[in-house]
């Protein structure tokens, strides 16, 4: 079992909604580079705006499946580099 505890979400916020980078990596405790990485060896299912051209989206479940060790489901990134 792991010992990461579930987000319980903020007011305002849904526990699945999307994120931003910076959201992400406060909810993980890590750093934006770190999820950087993560996106550019595709361990970190992600999606951009605007088309695949503009900021990097992460749903909850994507990053909680990363958290835990599970490979991303997919390729949403457009064959985009962050």
């Amino acid at each position: 079992m792991s010992n990461i505890t579930p987000f319980a979400g903020v007011a305002g916020h849904p526990t699945d909604g999307w994120l931003t980078k910076r959201e992400a990596a406060t909810r993980a405790r890590c750093s934006n580079r770190t999820l950087e990485r993560a996106m550019r060896d595709r361990t970190l299912r992600y999606t951009r705006t605007n088309g695949g051209l503009g900021d990097v989206r992460i749903r909850a479940c994507w990053l909680d499946d990363w958290l835990e060790g599970r490979a991303p489901m997919g390729d949403d990134n457009g064959g985009e580099d962050t």
